[in-house]
């Protein structure tokens, strides 16, 4: 959550020191919270979201090898994912570790969260550009309370009102 972003250093509208995406702000700064002073290593490649993969990633020169950092939609993630990053080291991923993560993810969405996973890789050297998001470490979900704006509740009424059927569609 505090490498795999598209954030650029700056005053962000909301007094952070970065301007972009919001949900990405609030990644970086739930990281940052969670690992006070953790170093930026630096960026070497970036393959972004993009729809059809449901999921970015973000390459890091770190020491003497390379870390990939992948987001997105568990469905996207979780395939690519070997090995599932625990207290104590790692540990297979099962079909059960599967069901487990899943479910988890099902009853963060079920609270009304936008859930997104998080996988990375670590690699000793500069690897081809196509085959980065493969036998990842799971690293875990967030689920992000994103609420309708205040004005959103009297636009649905109005549209009602009018006649109009409203869909809601999400980018996920």
């Amino acid at each position: 959550a505090a490498h795999c972003h598209t954030l650029h250093p700056g005053q962000g509208a909301d007094g952070s020191p970065w301007h972009g995406d919001p949900m990405e702000v609030a990644l970086v700064r739930m990281a940052h919270g969670a690992l006070p002073g953790v170093r930026e290593p630096g960026r070497v490649d970036l393959k972004p979201f993009s729809p059809d993969r449901r999921r970015m990633a973000t390459l890091h020169a770190d020491g003497e090898g390379f870390v990939l950092f992948v987001k997105g939609a568990l469905e996207a993630i979780l395939p690519l994912c070997n090995v599932c990053d625990v207290a104590g080291g790692g540990s297979a991923v099962t079909d059960a570790l599967r069901r487990t993560i899943v479910q988890a993810e099902a009853a963060m969405a079920s609270e009304g969260l936008r859930v997104l996973a998080f996988a990375y890789r670590t690699l000793s050297a500069l690897p081809d550009r196509e085959h980065f998001e493969q036998t990842l470490t799971f690293a875990g979900l967030v689920g992000l309370h994103d609420p309708p704006r205040p004005e959103v509740p009297s636009a649905i009424a109005r549209c009602r009102e009018a006649g109009i059927k409203v869909v809601m569609v999400t980018g996920d």
